[in-house]
């Protein structure tokens, strides 16, 4: 299906304009126009025979051109994300980067989650090891975001070049610093038209902004050097408090690798995460403090449908989502969900039971691998599901436990029933 999508609009010196873009599986088409009848006009003129469809925003004007109106597709929205950061980066950047662009949003989504710039000092030098085309550069990283406005990374030819630049910065006299190499990647929430095409198709409003220097001042931006900044970025979002080195390799669309080495060698530099002010004070309610009606414990698997067939083979009923890398588990009393995360090691849960040699018995029956443990007056049966994930089962409360009165009453109605 041909599917048409409109990115802008853009403000020029002649006028505002916008890029209409048309994709399908024989390739994409794009043309410039001052309004959507024109930009869609122009795309039916090269438009392969078939159906044609647009995003229900262009749906008024192309229903006179024999449009249909319609959700854009996932590839469609990732394809209509690419091309608006593209038309912002303008002239700034090599029309070849276009093909890293989709890995590069997905690279800077990582950096925001993971947060490293509470880690490290915009002054503290992060050592990076670039590899790239068969060349190995050895740089510097400085991680941005610390004052809350500007996130991402720099990267610098030294530490020396680095405390040159933070000097300067922080005498205002930035305009004095001789010419040097600088390569950034920031994250911005701006342009507002180029953050919600992100949204739409990554879950995030955010605009990257590459930017390189050189000994003439700016310079335009290579696919090479938004490479090495995709892979810096990624391998710093790497970094943690017990982990001051890692080591990322990023797959290019022509079929090489960037692989980047990330290393804080100061550690006494690295700062722990910060604890949020609420986190510092415990909370005293005045009155009675509300219930909770039921616990959902969310389990990491590794393999979705083997931890289903697994948990199934215990005696728990399973539901699985189609569509949704996630099931459902219940047990009388019990409710957990798993979920798909392949790159995360498997969950692990305690769920204390009636009669747990009883449940022994019956799984030895069956041929399941369980592990008994004895803990003081407690046995504890140990069972690796497949997926990855691991489950004890006990048959003591822990010390101090006491059930609300009001719940040992509805469950002995409901035994009754």
């Amino acid at each position: 299906m041909f599917e048409a999508f409109r990115v802008g609009p853009v403000v020029t010196d002649v006028g505002t304009f916008s890029l209409y873009v048309g994709c399908s599986p024989a390739g994409t088409v794009s043309a410039i126009a001052p309004d959507d009848r024109s930009g869609l006009a122009e795309l039916r003129k090269q438009a392969p025979a078939g159906i044609v469809s647009c995003e229900p925003a262009l749906a008024k004007a192309g229903a006179a051109l024999g449009y249909r109106s319609a959700v854009l597709s996932a590839e469609a929205k990732e394809a209509r994300a690419t091309f608006a950061t593209m038309l912002m980066l303008g002239k700034t950047a090599e029309p070849r980067i276009i093909q890293q662009i989709p890995q590069t949003i997905e690279v800077a989504q990582r950096f925001l989650a993971a947060g490293p710039w509470q880690l490290v000092r915009p002054d503290v030098p992060i050592e990076v090891t670039i590899v790239l085309g068969g060349r190995e550069r050895r740089l510097v990283a400085s991680v941005l975001g610390a004052d809350g406005i500007e996130h991402g990374i720099a990267l610098h030819e030294s530490a020396e070049a680095l405390a040159r630049f933070v000097a300067a910065a922080e005498a205002n006299r930035l305009d004095d610093l001789p010419r040097q190499p600088i390569w950034s990647l920031t994250i911005d929430p701006e342009p507002a038209w180029v953050a919600e095409t992100v949204k739409a198709a990554y879950g995030a409003a955010l605009v990257i902004v590459p930017a390189a220097t050189g000994p003439t001042g700016h310079r335009v931006v290579t696919a090479d050097d938004l490479a090495m900044l995709g892979a810096a970025m990624f391998a710093v979002s790497k970094l943690g408090p017990g982990r001051l080195t890692s080591d990322v390799t990023l797959d290019m669309t022509d079929g090489s690798q960037c692989r980047a080495t990330a290393r804080v060698a100061d550690g006494g530099a690295v700062s722990a995460r910060p604890v949020p002010a609420w986190a510092r004070r415990p909370l005293v309610m005045d009155g009675s403090v509300p219930a909770a009606l039921l616990t959902i414990p969310v389990l990491t698997v590794t393999d979705l449908a083997a931890a289903a067939a697994g948990m199934r083979g215990l005696g728990f009923e399973v539901i699985e989502h189609p569509g949704h890398p996630t099931a459902s588990a219940t047990w009388p009393g019990l409710v957990l969900e798993l979920a798909l995360a392949p790159a995360l090691p498997g969950g692990a849960c305690h769920i204390i039971v009636e009669a747990i040699d009883t449940l022994v018995a019956v799984w030895r029956s069956l041929g399941v691998d369980v592990r008994l443990v004895e803990r003081g007056d407690e046995r504890i049966a140990h069972i690796q599901v497949p997926g990855g994930l691991d489950l004890t089962f006990g048959d003591q409360l822990p010390a101090g436990f006491r059930p609300r009165a009001k719940a040992r009453k509805t469950a002995a109605r409901r035994r009754a029933t």
